[in-house]
């Protein structure tokens, strides 16, 4: 995993270096997570228009989201939208500080509904037609804050390249880096405003990310399921003949 240095992107970084159970590595610039595309400056897309050479940009936003912030668009790099929240159900995303506690959704359950609505599923299924597709390669994909649904997509991402359980946490966890000072001054400007303890930690806890989160979404999947390998098989679609086809073209890229 590398940090990649952006001036208006945050918590940027791709897999270089990571290492599956075959002990192969993920070369660097094929794919990069992060937050949204919003404010980014001239600088930021001429790296990933001409360091990164992005191709292709995968937004996993509601249309609400991208209409409030729409990314900014880069001349040669192809967009898609795919959004894992269905519109009706939104309201766990971080795009406004959360004041009530009816805003409030548990964020382990919202894992588990991504993996388990048919709304988000046949979202995953669009989203891993282009992420496997070397057509496609260099892609970076994000949500919001590029901590819960990139951290899900992630999870399958790495899955399918066959990385070990314990890696693709350490990935998941190093939001928390941008993620954890945010929550603070968010906790800070709620209790500021409220004098409410309680409700002040509630969205503080929305805006880090926890091992929780993803074992909620993991533990669903294996209770209805059995296995992420099973899920990504049987559910987003994708045969043992397309992942070692998807291995292939990216560990020798």
């Amino acid at each position: 995993m590398k940090k990649l240095d952006f001036k208006k992107i945050k918590n940027a970084r791709d897999f270089a270096g990571t290492k599956n159970k075959e002990g192969k590595i993920i070369p660097s610039g094929i794919f990069i997570r992060s937050g949204n595309l919003a404010n980014i400056k001239f600088s930021d897309k001429f790296q990933l228009k001409h360091k990164y050479k992005i191709k292709t940009i995968i937004d996993l936003r509601t249309e609400k989201e991208v209409a409030e912030k729409p990314d900014k668009k880069i001349r040669g790099i192809k967009y898609l939208n795919y959004s894992l929240i269905n519109q009706s159900a939104e309201g766990i995303t971080h795009e406004k500080d959360r004041q009530h506690s009816n805003n409030l959704q548990g964020l382990e359950r919202m894992y588990e509904q991504i993996v388990l609505d048919d709304f988000a599923i046949d979202s995953l299924k669009k989203i891993f037609k282009v992420l496997t597709d070397i057509n496609n390669f260099p892609i970076l994909f994000h949500c919001s804050v590029g901590k819960d649904r990139t951290g899900i997509v992630t999870l399958f991402l790495l899955s399918l390249l066959d990385v070990e359980r314990s890696k693709i946490d350490k990935d998941y966890l190093e939001s928390n880096v941008i993620c954890i000072p945010e929550s603070e001054r968010v906790y800070e400007r709620v209790l500021e405003k409220t004098m409410n303890h309680t409700l002040a930690n509630k969205i503080r806890l929305t805006h880090i990310v926890d091992i929780k989160y993803l074992d909620a979404a993991v533990n669903a999947i294996n209770e209805k399921f059995g296995s992420v390998d099973n899920y990504i098989k049987d559910v987003i679609g994708i045969t043992d003949e397309e992942k070692n086809i998807f291995k292939e073209n990216v560990f020798n890229k």
